[in-house]
């Protein structure tokens, strides 16, 4: 579909309309030069876009939670226990700020409503980690949740490094039928293979807030438009019981930004106090008056 679209603005812009309905596959042997120009222009999209893809790639990541899990079925509740629970996070700035879906991290809504109220499922966040894809652990901790966008933020403690990152960008905002490009990792049994999948905007579910039905992907995952710019994220929407449920649908990055904004600034260590001895100041002897 792309190459016809170019190929048409080339025989219609480029060659003063000689053809204006060829595809790719029905030009003829004069025709040969137009088709190089044609296939070395894909060409240099392709290797623009895969350039692009290489430098965002390192900004999947894990992110790791130590959850305190508490369970109450039909009233009585369970002991307490600890888990660990590993959900797919994409960090979005330098510093090394990280967005995953927080219904992924926090299932409890969707597990007491599966059980139709006969379990209550309690998760509290002991302690977090973002896992890149080196291995590295960094100490994260949690600095915003927008449980209606499903969107939960997660933070280096100590920001020492600047972090490979994708940039939103609110200003591209796809429409029906426009290619996306989605990234994706598989499981640690691959090294984290990328997963590289083209598509197309299916359906545009109008706001507020807006979401792109494109393909069907885990969630806190970035997409892309064809000439790289990430436009959303993969996150799940509420459904009419107000659970987010079902696949994932891809949230406008103007969205998400507007939630960054509610972010709340770190607040900077005050200064310890001086509980050191102080030694008193040396008296000086006041000096001799002077003969008049």
């Amino acid at each position: 579909m792309r190459k016809q679209q170019i190929l048409r603005i080339i025989l219609s812009f480029g060659c003063l309309g000689l053809v204006t309905t060829a595809n790719a596959g029905d030009l003829s042997q004069s025709d040969q030069a137009l088709r190089q120009r044609f296939e070395a222009i894909v060409e240099y999209e392709k290797e623009q876009l895969l350039d692009d893809i290489q430098k965002s790639q390192d900004a999947l990541v894990i992110v790791e939670f130590v959850l305190k899990v508490q369970v109450s079925r039909g009233g009585q509740q369970q002991p307490a226990r600890e888990r660990k629970h590993r959900v797919n996070g994409t960090t979005v700035r330098p510093d090394g700020l990280t967005i995953c879906s927080a219904s992924a991290a926090d299932p409890s809504e969707s597990l007491s409503a599966a059980s139709r109220g006969r379990v209550k499922v309690n998760l509290s966040v002991l302690s977090a980690k973002i896992i890149l894809n080196d291995g590295t652990e960094i100490e994260a901790k949690t600095v915003f949740k927008d449980p209606d966008l499903d969107l939960l933020f997660v933070k280096p403690k100590e920001a020492d490094r600047d972090f490979a990152h994708v940039t939103l960008d609110a200003t591209r905002v796809p429409g029906m039928l426009d290619t996306t490009v989605s990234l994706n990792r598989l499981d640690l049994s691959t090294n984290r293979a990328v997963v590289v999948t083209v598509g197309a905007v299916r359906g545009i579910i109008e706001g507020p807030p807006k979401y792109f039905v494109i393909l069907p992907m885990p969630p806190g995952l970035p997409v892309f438009d064809e000439e790289g710019r990430c436009f959303g994220m993969y996150l799940r929407r509420k459904n009419a019981s107000g659970i987010p449920a079902g696949n994932a649908l891809a949230l406008p990055a103007e969205d998400i930004l507007d939630t960054m904004d509610q972010i709340p600034p770190e607040r900077k260590p005050e200064p310890k106090p001086d509980t050191e001895p102080k030694e008193p100041p040396e008296k000086v002897a006041p000096a001799p008056a002077e003969p008049a």
